[in-house]
């Protein structure tokens, strides 16, 4: 990248026009995101809060000397954002003219050590030091005894409110910039999300406060139209009124058949014949195991399933799906697209059959995970072939 910066500085000032009309249309944020990474760069990657109090607090005096001393370091920032904003549009008409959307991801909560809380510290839960009073995760559930302690600082709601949700106005606006439609992650959280005290290392102790709910997408509906192209991520605990702030605006929610065996009853709604018409199915997500490492999974291997509950799941699996061991992630499928969804969804590891080695991440677990990438030659022609036919079976072929 820095050769790249090298030769557009000594040979392609041809770009400059278009690099200028980017950091123009982007100002809301770019400049943010460049003095953040600059400064967290000069200082050896440390965390923001760890910086000095002058450029912590952003003193305006400190901003500008800190601009201008990393002036260089700032325009390597805006010209590495520059080709990824051109090659990913290239991506994007590409896909357009092949038919193909794209799904972004809209986590509700962002990293702490990031542009956007060190430049809106007002908007954080965040005490003088810019240090986090409470943090957000889960509390315990299917995936972990102790819950999830995600570590984000959480949102001062009040303040968010009283601007009409500005940034989060722009965020949605960006992201809709880049992606045809979003899945909001963690959306039982704008109902109500789980408080965990900071200096607590799990999150078993913490407490549900209320979120902004139908207030906070009213808000997105008068700046971005009525029809919100949004996914609600419903998974986890989720409550009746959870469901209400779904329906009311109209968001599918997601059903994961991995999650349908577990009572070993007919009842569960995660099971193909309980979908409704408006909702997502998917085999599983980048949360759960691959099926054939679901299927082949041992108690303490990253669940919270006894070997019993385990061996029972299977059992009812295979009646359900009525396929052999050997092809439970083309049985689960073939379920789904089966369905009434509207949508179908498998994660590539299903489609090609991997095991829990190939996994993308572990709930609960901060390392390790998001390192699996599919090799470009298993991706051939008697895939497709699978794809295609089981696709045209069950009219899912656009």
């Amino acid at each position: 990248m820095r050769i790249a910066f090298r030769r557009y500085q000594n040979h392609r000032m041809d770009l400059q026009p278009q690099l200028d009309e980017f950091r123009h249309a982007q100002a809301d944020w770019l400049g943010e995101h460049c003095l953040f990474t600059a400064c967290k760069n000069f200082h050896g990657d440390r965390a923001w809060s760890d910086w000095e109090d002058s450029l912590k607090r952003r003193e305006p005096q400190a901003l500008r000397a800190w601009s201008e001393k990393l002036r260089v370091a700032c325009d390597f920032e805006a010209f590495i954002q520059f080709l990824f904003e051109r090659q990913w549009q290239e991506l994007r008409h590409y896909g357009v003219e092949n038919g193909v959307g794209i799904i972004g991801d809209i986590p509700i909560f962002v990293a702490m050590d990031s542009s956007d809380v060190w430049s809106k510290q007002e908007l954080f839960e965040l005490d003088a030091n810019g240090n986090p009073t409470v943090v957000a995760g889960v509390p315990p559930d299917y995936f972990a005894v102790l819950g999830q302690r995600w570590g984000n600082p959480l949102y001062r709601w009040d303040e968010h409110r009283q601007t009409g949700y500005e940034w989060w106005v722009r965020r949605f606006k960006r992201m809709l910039q880049l992606c045809d439609m979003l899945r909001i992650d963690h959306f039982r959280g704008f109902e109500a999300y789980w408080e965990i005290p900071a200096q607590m290392p799990d999150a078993r102790i913490g407490q549900w406060q209320y979120g902004p709910n139908d207030d906070f997408f009213h808000a997105l509906q008068r700046a971005l139209g009525e029809r919100l192209p949004v996914i609600a991520e419903d998974l986890g605990f989720i409550t009746d009124e959870v469901r209400g702030l779904r329906d009311r605006f109209g968001f599918p929610g997601m059903k994961i058949i991995q999650f349908g065996f577990g009572g070993g009853t007919s009842s569960s709604l995660d099971l193909p014949h309980n979908f409704p018409v408006h909702c997502i199915a998917y085999t599983g997500t980048h949360d759960n195991d691959t099926t054939v490492g679901w299927f082949n999974s041992q108690a303490g291997e990253g669940s919270t399933r006894s070997q019993s509950e385990i061996d029972a799941e299977k059992a009812f699996a295979l009646r359900y799906l009525h396929c052999e061991p050997s092809q439970i992630h083309l049985g689960m499928m073939r379920a789904i697209w089966s369905s009434v969804a509207c949508v179908a969804i498998a994660p590539v590891q299903d489609l090609l059959g991997l095991p829990a080695a190939a996994r993308m991440n572990t709930p609960g677990i901060a390392t390790g995970n998001w390192a699996w990438r599919c090799q470009p030659n298993r991706l051939n022609h008697e895939v497709a072939n699978v794809l295609g036919e089981m696709s045209d079976s069950f009219g899912r072929l656009c």
